[in-house]
């Protein structure tokens, strides 16, 4: 938006600020978390507390991404200061028989993965130009450092006849994988970060996730407009959406009107901290005319099928890879982001639970609390005091999620007996 107003008076000219989405970043904001929107999730007092330590997390994360190529995997893995990388201990994807039927495969293990033997058609890709899955797991690891991921390759479109592109989203397969991979791992938190799929009517399957006990979390989607479909539209996901961390629009300059100053900006740079992404004074932008800021979607208007929380996604430090560039980190814009920041703290949540729960009891097994549970103490320190349809419950901080989840699992947690009985010493 450029202001309809004479330049008259033109008395200086302005600089784009930091954080516009697509620029590139110097420096490395991610090992101390120094970016502002790092800062604003408090992501910088969670890595001090880690003090480079390594966190022995209550199981892996299951992401379902649209491939990942063999040099961005290597990358994830690769150890950095401060537990900057991830361990990606399994990538499942399909491949296709010569009867046109799909063959199950999996790859990767426990640590740093030889992927010598592999190609990048073995890992299941098929678009050479796409880093999707990548850039969202660089914003995962920011937060949940050292984490151990299970990649499922899923198909957001129909089967193509000339490559394989993963488990379809509706099928049997994928939700079978999921549980079984649950159980094998006793993994605790899905997510994936695309959010607005059509054509898919038929996944009330993943209740069966759910009541497993696994936290569903998805992107919102950044149409800008209320998103009706898969899997925002289904209860068993907690839908994500973006909230501005930083005040951001481009100075153009200042013009005199009658002797008083008025300030000139190209709003499509527009951020707002505290906002919903793409509200300003104007209302929402019409996205594609703003390719320099984040309009969110939202969710129904309706706790239950609606937007759950909001997290940073305008403007947010990840890593890419381009051709011409190779890896490198850009600030990227999307809801796709703000849901991995989020995943990453349900899995610091239940971190936090169980050291609670083991620094009172270390003996009782742990009683993990449900995602509505969680959901319900989150509300306790989140930004939003009622219910928003286009904010949720509003975001909340590292540092007051810890300590919330540490005295949530040291009060469920039994109290030690101190008679040695048949429970083994403690109550159960």
């Amino acid at each position: 938006f450029y202001a309809d107003i004479p330049s008259i008076g033109i008395y200086s000219m302005g600089l784009t600020p930091n954080g516009v989405p697509g620029d590139s970043i110097s420096g490395d904001p991610f090992e101390n978390c120094s970016d502002s929107a790092h800062q604003f999730m408090g992501c910088d007092w969670w890595i001090q507390k880690l003090n480079g330590e390594i966190p022995e997390y209550p199981g892996p994360i299951i992401f379902l991404g649209l491939q990942l190529k063999k040099e961005d995997w290597l990358f994830l893995e690769t150890p950095r200061p401060n537990g900057f990388y991830l361990d990606i201990i399994e990538l499942d994807t399909t491949t296709i028989a010569p009867n046109g039927s799909e063959i199950p495969i999996a790859y990767g293990g426990v640590g740093q993965d030889d992927l010598s033997s592999y190609d990048d058609g073995d890992l299941g890709t098929w678009d050479y130009t796409t880093h999707h899955s990548f850039e969202v797991l660089s914003a995962l690891m920011t937060i949940a450092r050292g984490a151990q991921v299970i990649f499922i390759d899923v198909d957001k479109y129909s089967k193509r006849v000339d490559y394989d592109a993963g488990y379809k989203l509706d099928s049997d397969a994928l939700v079978n994988l999921i549980l079984e991979k649950v159980d094998q791992y006793a993994a605790k938190v899905l997510f994936l970060s695309i959010g607005d799929i059509r054509g898919i009517y038929n996944t009330g399957k993943f209740q069966n996730v759910l009541q497993k006990g696994v936290y569903l979390i998805t992107s919102v989607g950044n149409s800008g407009t209320m998103n009706p479909n898969f899997p925002v539209n289904r209860t068993e996901f907690r839908s994500i959406g973006s909230v501005d961390h930083e005040d951001r629009k481009k100075y153009l300059y200042t013009v005199y009107i009658d002797g008083k100053p008025l300030d000139i900006y190209d709003w499509d740079y527009y951020s707002a901290k505290w906002q919903f992404s793409g509200t300003s004074e104007y209302g929402l932008h019409n996205c594609p005319d703003a390719p320099l800021t984040l309009c969110s979607s939202y969710g129904a208007n309706s706790i239950a099928a609606g937007t759950s929380f909001v997290l940073p996604g305008n403007g947010v430090p990840i890593y890419t890879n381009t051709y011409n560039e190779g890896i490198h980190a850009v600030y990227g814009v999307g809801t796709s982001y703000s849901t991995p920041y989020f995943a990453a703290m349900i899995l610091v949540f239940l971190y936090a639970y169980k050291i609670g729960w083991m620094s009172k009891n270390p003996d009782c097994p742990i009683v993990y609390p449900s995602p509505d549970q969680i959901d319900d103490w989150l509300k306790t320190i989140s930004s939003q005091s009622a219910w928003d349809q286009k904010m949720g419950w509003g975001w909340f901080t590292l540092n007051d999620l810890y300590p919330l989840a540490f005295t949530k699992g040291f009060v469920e947690a039994p109290n030690q007996s101190t008679g040695g009985g048949a429970s083994g010493g403690f109550y159960l």
